[in-house]
């Protein structure tokens, strides 16, 4: 928006600094009713008009126009740079998002096999066959998998909302 925006300036400033060399005709009209007291009644009509022309300004509006004009593509330029930055942005957070949904569904994975490890290893304690420690270390991986999982779908959702801010919508309601 604020590249069309300085486009949109960029054109008005060239219009602005051709106008000095285009004639400007002026034309003004005046009617007058006079009633005296002899009921004298005249009409008046004026008409005026002029038009001006620069002859002559040593090339400084051509200059001026010139310039003017490289203005506009500079802004064109950079309302193509801005629209292509635009679209990168939303097809890498887009990618963001697919990327990080993979990353749940295998940690999905690991940690059922985590929950299976802690159930393993309390039945292994409960047997004989290992020790408490290696019960907690279960545990503690199990732990450690959750909260990466909870990190992964803050991350998820924190790419989500990046997206929708990107294209200007809901990206569950996009479909």
């Amino acid at each position: 928006e604020i590249f069309r925006y300085a486009r949109e300036q960029a054109e008005l400033a060239y219009e602005a600094s051709v106008e000095p060399t285009r004639p400007q005709l002026t034309l003004g009209g005046k009617y007058i009713d006079n009633q005296y007291q002899n009921y004298i009644l005249t009409h008046e009509w004026q008409w005026t008009g002029s038009a001006t022309w620069l002859f002559f300004d040593s090339f400084v509006t051509d200059a001026l126009a010139r310039s003017a004009r490289i203005g506009v593509w500079v802004a064109d330029l950079n309302l193509k740079n801005g629209e292509e930055t635009a679209q990168v942005n939303v097809r890498n957070s887009y990618i963001d998002v697919k990327n990080t949904e993979r990353q749940i569904q295998y940690l999905k994975v690991s940690l059922d096999q985590a929950r299976r490890n802690v159930d393993v290893e309390r039945l292994r304690f409960q047997n004989g066959l290992v020790q408490l420690t290696d019960v907690f270390d279960s545990q503690t991986a199990l732990r450690n998998l959750e909260n990466q999982y909870l990190s992964l779908l803050v991350k998820f959702n924190e790419s989500k909302d990046t997206l929708s801010t990107l294209i200007g919508a809901d990206v569950e309601t996009v479909g």
